[in-house]
C-alpha cells in the first residue's frame, strides 16, 4: 500500500508464541502473561510511537 499511495511505511510481524523459551499462544503462566501484556500494551506501541516520530 505504500508504493501504491507513494507513501513512506513499515510492517511490523508480531508473533504472539515463542518457541525459543517455550511460552505457548495458550496455557502460559501468570507470569508469562503479564510479560506478553506489558509487550503488547507498553513495548509495541512505544516502538510504533518512536517509530512514526522518526519520520
Amino acid at each position: 500500500m505504500t508504493d501504491l499511495f507513494e507513501l513512506p511505511g513499515i510492517a511490523l510481524l508480531v508473533v504472539s508464541d515463542n518457541s525459543a523459551s517455550g511460552a505457548a499462544l495458550v496455557g502460559r503462566t501468570d507470569d508469562q502473561q503479564k510479560q506478553y501484556d506489558y509487550g503488547r500494551n507498553v513495548v509495541l506501541p512505544d516502538m510504533i510511537i518512536t517509530l512514526a516520530a522518526e519520520e
